[in-house]
């Protein structure tokens, strides 16, 4: 099936164990599109925390200069597990799990090949102004993947 495109027929012949006259069966299948999974969702399910694509909008919001192809942190729950580890709004995001991750569906991408309680590495990128002018801090957060993962759109 690796070789098959989206829509393709695929035929199947089997055979049910127990019949008494066992015959062969065939039925044709098709591969249907996997939806993509929800960046948003995953994000606040799995670490309590709300990102963002660093859109022009949201960089007056946060007092950034301009847009980035980026993700930024807008939001985190004090007690959730991107709270607990340091992680604050207006963090960017500059990779997951050494996957570097410039949108949300990156983000959604790379969050589908973690199970619960798998751990998950961000490396994040923190700006602030300080007495001698803007101060740039890179950090880890490792994060266990703290949800089930029900945000995922029905196959």
């Amino acid at each position: 099936m690796m070789h098959k495109d989206v829509g393709e027929p695929i035929r199947v012949t089997y055979i049910r164990p127990g019949e008494a006259r066992p015959a062969g069966r065939v039925v044709e299948l098709a591969l249907l599109p996997r939806p993509l999974p929800d960046g948003h969702a995953l994000a606040r399910s799995l670490f309590q925390m709300e990102v963002s694509e660093l859109t022009a909008a949201v960089a007056r919001r946060v007092d950034f200069q301009s847009a980035y192809p980026i993700l930024i942190v807008t939001e985190v729950e004090a007690r959730g597990l991107a709270g607990q580890t340091g992680v604050q709004p207006g963090d960017l995001l500059l990779q997951v799990n050494d996957a570097t991750v410039r949108n949300l569906e990156e983000l959604a991408m790379e969050m589908e090949k973690v199970a619960e309680g798998d751990p998950v590495e961000f490396k994040i990128l923190r700006i602030s102004i300080g007495l001698f002018g803007q101060i740039e801090r890179r950090f880890l957060a490792r994060l266990p993947a703290g949800a089930a993962k029900a945000v995922r759109p029905p196959l």
